[in-house]
């Protein structure tokens, strides 16, 4: 009988141990997704609440300026993004595409153009020119 409990015991001590490491996998992957959709979601809304402020306060040209950097800075991280998840540049585009037309409406608030170097970014012809450049 002694072994019998022994036996159950020592499996449901392995047992507790395994799912304290399934849940502790499961709180990373939170985090990961949180990362993927809250974040993603405050740095658009960061966008009009810049283009909201300077607009506000008669300085169209400065929140001109910092959107267009925010625009940069999204193009990195699609760029960045491509290396860690291996993305097709199809891929890189269509999020691109989506990103674009968020920020044409922050533009459009401000009542100026997006430019044409960030309106027609082109991650195809980005990739073969740094193919060529890789072969010389």
């Amino acid at each position: 009988m002694d072994n019998l409990l022994l036996i159950i015991a020592v499996i449901f001590g392995v047992l507790q141990i395994i799912l304290f490491f399934k849940i502790w996998g499961m709180t990373n992957n939170v985090a990961a997704l949180t990362d993927k959709y809250i974040r993603s979601t405050n740095e658009e809304l960061s966008a009009y609440f810049i283009a909201a402020k300077y607009k506000a306060l008669g300085q169209t040209d400065k929140a001109l300026e910092e959107i267009g950097e925010r625009v940069e800075g999204k193009i990195n991280s699609i760029l960045a993004d491509r290396a860690e998840n291996y993305m097709r540049v199809d891929q890189m585009a269509d999020k691109w595409e989506n990103y674009r037309l968020k920020f044409e409406k922050v533009y459009r608030y401000l009542d100026a153009e997006m430019p044409e170097k960030y309106r027609n970014f082109d991650f195809e012809k980005l990739m073969k020119d740094v193919a060529t450049m890789r072969q010389n």
